[in-house]
């Protein structure tokens, strides 16, 4: 066999191993595809039964059932925040949130896509980029350093919690 031919019969192998890899890595993205999709056809959960216990030596546990050897136990019941509605108030302009935020926050982010979501009006003040918004944000809570800070219906929100703004937002 001349050395051009033992070459190419090495490179017919490389290029059929190399198929090989493909339609198997085809297959894995096809499975991951397949349940991506089945989760997402699926509902979520609309609440859930979550139960604290305790076993014996005192440590504490969450589960979805109580196993039989717990010392003692309390089933939490876990709900979803419940969406928020302007259209509910008066015929009055709503009143504005302040938020003041930092665009890398995360929470910011989760802050702002809730009262998007929600339909609720409100001034993003990015306190890197406007030294006046740091300022009133230092002024409002000279304590908490943290962001997102939120002003609702004047009461002052820290972080972000759907429960904590619609609570804020009820009052």
């Amino acid at each position: 066999m001349s050395t051009f031919n033992a070459v190419m019969e090495l490179i017919r192998g490389e290029l059929n191993s190399y198929s090989i890899f493909l339609i198997d890595l085809g297959t894995i993205v096809h499975e991951y595809l397949f349940l991506l999709i089945a989760l997402l056809a699926t509902p979520s959960i609309a609440s859930a039964e979550l139960v604290k216990w305790v076993d014996a030596n005192g440590k504490v546990h969450y589960s979805n059932s109580r196993p039989a050897n717990a010392k003692r136990s309390t089933i939490l019941d876990i709900q979803p925040a419940p969406r928020v509605s302007r259209v509910e108030e008066s015929t009055d302009s709503p009143e504005t949130v302040d938020l003041y935020t930092t665009s890398w926050c995360p929470y910011c982010a989760k802050a702002r896509a809730y009262l998007r979501a929600n339909n609720i009006p409100f001034i993003d003040h990015d306190i890197e980029k406007d030294v006046n918004a740091a300022q009133r944000k230092r002024q409002l809570d000279s304590s908490y350093s943290g962001v997102p800070l939120a002003v609702i219906n004047g009461k002052l929100v820290r972080g972000f919690s759907e429960n904590n703004y619609y609570r804020a937002l009820s009052d």
